[in-house]
């Protein structure tokens, strides 16, 4: 059974930053139209501060329902006197980058003088705002163009993504009620051409955008492809965009045969789209899948979705296989449901003990460490490959084999990129699938 959206909704003033950030990105993954949740995160700013892993706070927000006043705080924000923390001031443009440039187009010159709103989000915006005038022929005569000027590039990095990606979503709103034209280009797509690699995901994230349930066919054989990074993410995103009942059909028929990335790459519609169907399918793959990680990926799935099924499942397989790496998403997300929802396992309370002893080591090293950037990266790179610290004194009663109970992973505090926000690095991708997947390879 899945947990009242309204109970999740309370968990956003919750005392505990993870916990509120947790219900925040439920909404936020699901990109969801309620115009009631921005004003609560800016009530749980308001009240929790915007110092530390606060300033997050706004960032996991960006692609929520934005009005009238809500735009008007956050201006408020960038337009304050004295200096804005370095992260506060990105997560703040981020948001405003992810706004809908209709809601933004009428207050243009206020938005893009905020005094501190960053260069990027600055660039971004005026963009977006702009594309509100293309007609679905200038939309992609200009996709063609970046495509064709990108094609030499060296790497993502050197790469117009943000420009890209805007200019499919105005293509998409373009198109909307006529979603043919990108269906047709999405078919006549040739991996042999040497724009593929760049036009072919803007194609799918335009399909995505479209919610072209037609599309799912190509989507999927796309992603079963591996034909790379970018386009993996695009089907993803697009797959959630979506999210009707026939994407998790087509994902549960190619699951079996599918290679490992495509799975990896699948928990994303899994988890993100509010849908008791996406749920189901996800814990009927559980029943066959033996792979460690895609049953990492699928119970993390689960319990995004709020499901208290996933409670079970989650605290079996973390006592079964301990891999710091690979089971800190099914942890987090463990300990933050139960303190929503209020249900317990045995070892809650000895692993939320461990979770607060790990928050107040960190807090400590990170004052002894300053300013020294190498000093805290090491710091960083010690504990995440430490494994699963310290040995239980009691063994669970009701589960074999016997196993330890699992101590919280390092948690780290302060500023940070999130898993699921833009990888600082410039590739367009998320954190979790770029520097972040790099660093546990």
């Amino acid at each position: 059974m899945r947990f009242p959206e309204n109970k999740i909704k309370e968990a956003i003033l919750h005392p505990e930053y993870e916990v509120r950030e947790f219900a925040v990105r439920y909404f936020a993954d699901a990109s969801s139209s309620d115009e009631s949740l921005v004003p609560l995160v800016i009530q749980a700013v308001e009240q929790y501060g915007r110092a530390g892993a606060n300033a997050r706070l706004i960032g996991a927000a960006a692609g929520l329902r934005q009005t009238e006043d809500t735009v008007s705080w956050l201006l408020k924000e960038l337009n304050a006197k004295g200096l804005l923390s370095e992260h506060y001031a990105f997560y703040l443009s981020r948001v405003f980058a992810e706004t809908d440039p209709v809601l933004l187009a009428p207050r243009r010159l206020e938005v893009l003088a905020a005094r501190h709103l960053l260069d990027f989000g600055r660039q971004e915006i005026a963009d977006r705002i702009d594309m509100l005038a293309w007609d679905a022929e200038t939309c992609w005569a200009r996709l063609d163009a970046w495509a064709g000027e990108s094609e030499d590039a060296d790497c993502l990095n050197d790469v117009n993504l943000p420009f890209s990606r805007s200019a499919a979503d105005a293509w998409a709103r373009a198109c909307r009620g006529n979603g043919g034209a990108i269906l047709e280009r999405l078919e006549e797509s040739d991996e042999n051409d040497p724009r593929f690699d760049l036009l072919g995901p803007m194609i799918v994230r335009a399909a995505g955008e479209s919610r072209l349930e037609s599309a799912i066919p190509r989507i999927i054989s796309n992603l079963a492809a591996d034909l790379s990074d970018l386009m993996n993410e695009e089907c993803a995103t697009a797959l959630v965009r979506i999210g009707t009942p026939a994407v998790f059909d087509a994902i549960a028929k190619a699951w079996p045969t599918a290679p490992d990335h495509f799975g990896i790459y699948c928990t994303s519609p899994l988890r993100s789209v509010r849908s008791d169907v996406a749920a189901r399918t996800a814990l009927e793959l559980l029943k066959t899948e033996e792979d460690h990680e895609l049953r990492a990926g699928l119970i993390d799935a689960v319990l995004g979705q709020f499901e208290t099924k996933g409670i079970a499942l989650a605290r079996d397989h973390l006592l079964l296989d301990r891999n710091v790496i690979i089971d800190n998403d099914v942890h987090e997300s463990l300990m933050a449901i139960c303190k929503i929802t209020g249900e317990r396992f045995p070892e809650y309370d000895a692993w939320a003990a461990q979770a607060e002893a790990d928050k107040e080591e960190s807090r400590r090293k990170m004052e002894e460490l300053g300013d020294d950037p190498e000093a805290f990266l090491q710091f960083a790179a010690e504990r995440l490959d430490c494994g699963w610290p310290g040995e239980a004194d009691e063994e669970p009663e009701d589960f074999e084999p016997p196993s330890p109970p699992v101590r919280a992973p390092f948690v780290l505090e302060g500023p940070r990129t999130g898993r699921n926000e833009p990888c600082p690095c410039g590739s367009g991708k998320k954190f979790k699938n770029c520097c972040l997947k790099k660093s546990r390879t």
